[in-house]
């Protein structure tokens, strides 16, 4: 049997519910005896297995035992002082001792905030994305279960309270990312480099900003059409200093659009845009209004038809060609035997 013991401080345990968690069904279960010092302070454990199976369990002084399954998985523990991981390989014994035994290895906790960008506090996810020297010396499915292990009891991945603030840790020294999530804004990433000096200390990160996006998804209806897509869409974001020099949108996104696959443009700033649909036989333009979130539009292009006649004084003029340009869109017609043409735009 193969273990990968790990002693680190913790500035402040996760509070998990007690008692043990079992998967449904029928398992074969083992006995995981503990040393006596662990079974002297409280411990909330995790233990997740290479098979997905994730439970929880909290060891007392009262009791030095737990039960898990007998295939392999890592086991993780905190307590309010200390913290403990240890992989272990399945097999046939019904009875397992976790090794606790080496040198402990201090961590920083990491603590700062996150804010929108009026520096308002913001209810976020955070997580450490590169635990940096954590599993240094871990491979395989060791290291994926045992960061799953450390995500379950809080330790790389928590949420901020209600003035924005996150804790996170113990950290190991060396480097790290840190990223913040929300829903309706851009996901921001910090790297840090956790020296020496931090070790068995709190590291103050610096306010971590998100700024508000939107969503946009655009559905074709095709009923007044005789083709289905796909169509060429360009989408134009307005400036109002661009516009106010050049009187021109700005090129923001391009894509293409289809009766049966909506277009999904994500990570928009706030705002007015318009959307052009620029087709060798489509013109089509729509404004819409972005707040921060998803929106949805559906695009109906409908034709407009267009019909006149070409004249020399009073007299029709034959053969003579009309083209009506629209957003690079060029639609022409040929003028019948009394000048007269007709144009379909949409």
């Amino acid at each position: 049997m193969m273990t990968h013991p790990l002693v680190v401080f913790l500035a402040s345990a996760a509070v998990m519910s007690s008692g043990l968690v079992q998967a449904d069904g029928p398992r074969d279960e083992r006995t995981i005896a503990f040393p006596s010092k662990v079974a002297a302070r409280e411990f909330q454990m995790a233990w997740v297995g290479v098979d997905g199976v994730t439970e929880r369990a909290a060891l007392s002084e009262y009791s030095a035992i737990a039960r898990l399954p007998r295939g392999s998985g890592c086991l993780a523990g905190v307590s309010d002082q200390e913290f403990f991981l240890s992989y272990l390989e399945g097999g046939d014994d019904r009875e397992s001792a976790v090794d606790l035994t080496p040198d402990t290895l201090h961590g920083a906790l990491i603590r700062g905030f996150v804010t929108d960008d009026q520096g308002i506090p913001l209810r976020a996810e955070v997580a450490v994305t590169d635990a940096g020297m954590l599993f240094k010396d871990w491979e395989g499915p060791e290291s994926e279960v045992c960061h799953k292990a450390l995500e379950t009891l809080g330790v790389l991945r928590t949420s901020t309270s209600q003035n924005g603030e996150f804790s996170l840790g113990p950290i190991m020294q060396g480097p790290l990312e840190i990223s913040a999530f929300l829903q309706g804004h851009s996901s921001e990433t910090v790297r840090l480099l956790v020296s020496e000096e931090y070790i068995g200390r709190i590291f103050e990160v610096s306010e971590i900003r998100l700024q508000p996006v939107a969503t946009l998804i655009a559905w074709l209806d095709s009923s007044e059409m005789d083709r289905r897509g796909p169509l060429q869409v360009i989408l134009d974001r307005h400036d109002l200093l661009e516009f106010e020099v050049n009187k021109q949108w700005i090129p923001a996104r391009e894509g293409r659009l289809a009766a049966d696959e909506p277009l999904e443009y994500t990570d928009l700033h706030p705002g007015n845009y318009r959307m052009r649909i620029v087709d060798d036989e489509i013109s089509y333009k729509l404004e819409v209004e972005l707040v921060p979130g998803t929106s949805e539009v559906t695009i109906v292009p409908r034709p407009v038809f267009i019909e006149g006649r070409v004249l020399d004084g009073n007299i029709g003029v034959e053969d003579a060609e009309v083209a009506l340009l629209d957003y690079g869109t060029q639609t022409s017609a040929v003028t019948d035997s009394e000048g007269r043409y007709a144009l379909t735009s949409w």
